[in-house]
């Protein structure tokens, strides 16, 4: 039987291998919080790194001011039924938002109706219309919006409005008119704040 050689014995007394050292081992150096996923861990060492003065010029935070104000929402509704005559539907006090119009001819005949807005004093305001279409006014009314409506129709306006009435630096007066005696529904939506 061959005789098995004592590979440890060559090596002197240590009988560990030469690869294990006797150091520290780095890595118990800086635990590893137990219990935290890896993003948790990502997190706490970027917070790490912004807090260290060292690093201070490689990072740049933004500021964000906030307002704090409530903003109310407002859904109202008039009646326009009376032949060319201008009628006052919406009061757009400053600061607010006119979301939508929503144009409703509740009648089985067609109806032009046209929508103007004026700004300023409205006392004493006179707006001559013919056939729904405003004609002249003593107010500097200015049309917007003028179309036929078939019976029992209706149309929003919000992608006219939304881009018009944002955030008005000044009262707003908006009128509506119709060319046949009947019943036209326009429901609007105001947003202050």
């Amino acid at each position: 039987m061959p005789i098995i050689k004592d590979k440890y014995k060559g090596k002197g007394s240590d009988i560990r291998s030469k690869f294990v050292t006797r150091e520290n081992n780095r890595a118990l150096i800086n635990p590893v919080p137990v219990g935290l996923s890896t993003e948790q861990i990502k997190e706490i060492e970027t917070k790490q790194y912004r807090d260290n003065p060292a690093n201070a010029s490689q990072v740049t935070t933004l500021t964000q001011s906030t307002k704090d104000s409530v903003v109310y929402s407002f859904l109202g509704s008039s009646n326009v039924n009376t032949l060319n005559t201008a009628k006052l539907i919406i009061t757009l006090k400053s600061g607010s938002n006119l979301n939508d119009i929503v144009i409703n001819n509740t009648s089985s005949v067609a109806n032009v109706v046209s929508l103007a807005w004026s700004s300023g004093s409205q006392e004493n305001a006179s707006i001559v219309a013919s056939s729904g279409l405003i004609t002249s006014s003593n107010n500097n009314a200015t049309t917007f919006f003028s179309a036929t409506f078939p019976g029992e129709g209706s149309l929003s306006l919000s992608h006219v409005v939304n881009n018009i009435f944002r955030n008005v630096n000044k009262d707003v007066y908006i009128y509506a008119v119709t060319s046949v005696s009947g019943n036209i529904n326009i429901t609007y939506n105001i947003l202050n704040g």
